[in-house]
């Protein structure tokens, strides 16, 4: 029995790697891929401009501009390619072609994220080797009253976080498309979500605090209850403390580490679950 179920978990990784393969050289032909990178690669060469106009410390700033582009690359090609693609093949009919094979749809799901997580994370890893360039180049060549302390490793573990957090945006935009035909109403719908994720602590402590003493019990309920259904993304954001070199808790950033893979696993799970009962027309 166990060499058996062995064999079906391997034969599910043998169907759903080809589908990634694919999916990561269509995304990459994609000129919506094209055009994201084009625009975070300028965005890094305005950071020094902006920081020499800023006031206060220009280190800093380049730090905070630069892991805010690698947190705009990875996020809008999770919204973007994370609902197009998926749509596509639908509009296309090539989904009919994958699925006549000996292929579930299970693997299909798995397949496409698993293409797609590899080409954010890969758009953010070159994204960030172009950060740590930028800020080496700048820490060495402008002339600084006061020279800070780069946290190299907190910057890089923050790229990290940010790619966490565009993967679980990612399974999020999976998890739509795998009911929804339209990919403007997954795109929409993820968005939402998105926003709710950023929002939902904030909100809360609100709620708890002395604001909320005269809202509702039923909007203070509400305000839970989307607590926690909707995933929880300002746990990813680690930036400030990357950029100011502030000390970061391991255990905080394993059980967030552990929170986002958990979460991924339910979506996936759950929009392999909604797909096998889709009708495909």
């Amino acid at each position: 029995m166990k060499n058996s179920s062995s064999g079906r978990c391997k034969v599910r990784l043998g169907n759903s790697l080809p589908i990634a393969w694919v999916t990561l050289k269509e995304g990459i032909r994609e000129k919506a891929f094209l055009g994201i990178l084009i625009l975070s690669f300028l965005m890094l060469l305005a950071s020094g401009i902006i920081a020499d106009l800023s006031i206060g410390n220009t280190l800093k700033v380049t730090q905070d501009i630069g892991l805010a582009t690698v947190s705009f690359t990875g996020l809008l090609l999770a919204f973007f390619m994370g609902t197009h693609l998926i749509s596509k093949d639908l509009d296309k009919r090539s989904i009919h072609m994958v699925l006549s094979k000996p292929i579930d749809r299970g693997d299909y799901i798995f397949g496409k994220y698993g293409g797609l997580v590899i080409l954010v994370g890969l758009s953010i890893a070159l994204v960030t080797l172009f950060l740590l360039l930028a800020v080496f180049c700048f820490f060495k060549t402008a002339h600084l009253v006061e020279v800070p302390q780069i946290g190299w490793g907190k910057l890089v573990l923050a790229s990290f976080y940010t790619f966490l957090e565009a993967a679980l945006i990612l399974a999020v935009s999976i998890f739509f498309s795998s009911f929804s035909s339209s990919s403007l109403l997954s795109l929409f719908l993820t968005l939402a979500v998105y926003i709710i994720g950023e929002s939902t602590r904030q909100v809360l402590s609100i709620m708890n605090g002395p604001l909320g003493r005269s809202t509702s019990p039923l909007i203070k309920g509400l305000a839970s209850i989307a607590f926690y259904i909707f995933p929880d993304l300002s746990l990813f954001d680690i930036k400030l403390a990357a950029v100011h070199n502030l000390p970061l808790q391991p255990t905080y950033l394993l059980k967030t580490l552990a929170y986002g893979v958990a979460y991924i696993l339910f979506l996936l799970v759950m929009a392999t679950f909604i797909f096998r009962k889709r009708e495909m027309k």
